[in-house]
């Protein structure tokens, strides 16, 4: 499910609401971080609602609440947030810039970076937020339930839970983590609304979750994974490679990963082989022209990579190996092809040789 919607509504109203007065530092951005969270968790409560008691499927749902609030974002910017021109007679579709007092400082001088971009302030909010999250679900009744509503809504109810309060405060509990996203933009560099705010982290979210199998330690390294791949292709156009290719990777990415965690579960062995074989395909490929100092690099050491044929060849080889096992048909071809050569000498090994080249 999407959370486009959810996140920019509520980073609209927590700059809106934000911009209108100041207070201690401190204060003023737990107000901002509260309004977001507010906003976006009653946002998706819509969706839990409709679901408990209409019946509604939450992935109709919440695609309808985008359209929804999307026209509601633009209503708001352009009708009632607006910043005025300097001759206050123009509606400048934005909002007011955020007070100093709201504003994250980024952590660069703290961690003594110079020559690199600004580090978000607010990567130590996510940082909370992740151990939140995990203290919650892991650690908590609460979280035990929801689990167990989402695995399983009947058994959950034999447990003692309420499926039906469960998915509302699921729904809940999500959006408010949901109105997060928005803030490192608008604390952090935007300081205000505007049409050009950061959109579509929403879609980023949700590979971002299946890459690290809904545990926030896998999300963290998942998140990494995929801003390095879009910041890296920033600049691929100026090495000659299309930066479509990075696209391609992160859906690469995430199909070896949640189609593997499908089929390979209960295959050790050949989840292994194929792990292997990527960890020495990529250090034989990147060894000694990896250059910490030289970023540009990077992209192209990426792409010479993922156009190495071993890199390639010896995970799907071991991947189409484990589909023929799972789904019994190399058992049925070698059955067959023994039935065909079984009178004859060696007939068995030609049957082996032949299931095996296919």
């Amino acid at each position: 499910m999407c959370i486009r919607d959810r996140y920019l509504l509520g980073a609209l109203l927590a700059a809106a609401f934000g911009s209108y007065f100041a207070l201690p530092p401190a204060i003023h951005i737990l107000f901002i971080l509260f309004v977001a969270s507010l906003s976006s968790g009653l946002w998706a409560g819509i969706a839990g609602y409709l679901k408990v008691k209409k019946g509604i499927h939450e992935v109709i749902s919440t695609i309808m609440l985008n359209y929804i609030g999307t026209g509601i974002i633009a209503y708001l910017l352009a009708q009632v947030f607006f910043e005025k021109d300097e001759n206050d007679s123009l509606k400048v579709p934005q909002t007011n810039y955020l007070p100093e007092s709201g504003q994250i400082p980024p952590l660069n001088n703290l961690l003594g970076i110079e020559d690199l971009p600004n580090l978000h302030g607010f990567l130590i909010g996510a940082i909370f937020i992740g151990i939140f999250y995990y203290w919650l679900i892991w650690k908590t009744s609460l979280g035990y339930d929801l689990r167990a509503t989402g695995s399983n809504p009947i058994a959950a109810k034999f447990s003692g839970a309420v499926p039906a309060k469960m998915v509302i405060l699921a729904m809940l509990i999500s959006g408010a983590i949901a109105g997060m996203v928005g803030m490192s933009g608008l604390t952090g560099y935007y300081h205000r609304y505007t049409i050009d705010f950061t959109s579509g982290l929403g879609f980023v979210g949700i590979g971002v979750a299946l890459l690290g199998r809904n545990h926030p330690i896998g999300m963290a390294l998942g998140a990494i994974l995929i801003s390095f791949l879009e910041r890296s292709s920033q600049i691929l156009d100026l090495k000659d490679v299309p930066k479509e290719i990075e696209r391609i990777m992160q859906g690469i990415i995430i199909l070896f990963v949640v189609i593997c965690a499908t089929l390979l579960l209960g295959f050790p062995v050949a989840f292994t082989l194929g792990g292997v074989s990527l960890i020495f395909a990529g250090i034989g490929t990147i060894f000694g022209v990896f250059d910490l100092y030289l970023l540009e690099t990077i992209p192209n050491r990426l792409f010479g990579i993922m156009t190495n044929s071993t890199l390639v060849a010896v995970p799907l080889f071991v991947f189409m190996g484990v589909i023929l096992e799972k789904s019994k048909i190399a058992e049925k071809l070698l059955e067959s092809m023994s039935e065909i050569f079984g009178n004859l000498k060696s007939g068995l090994g030609i049957s082996v040789i032949i299931v095996g080249a296919l």
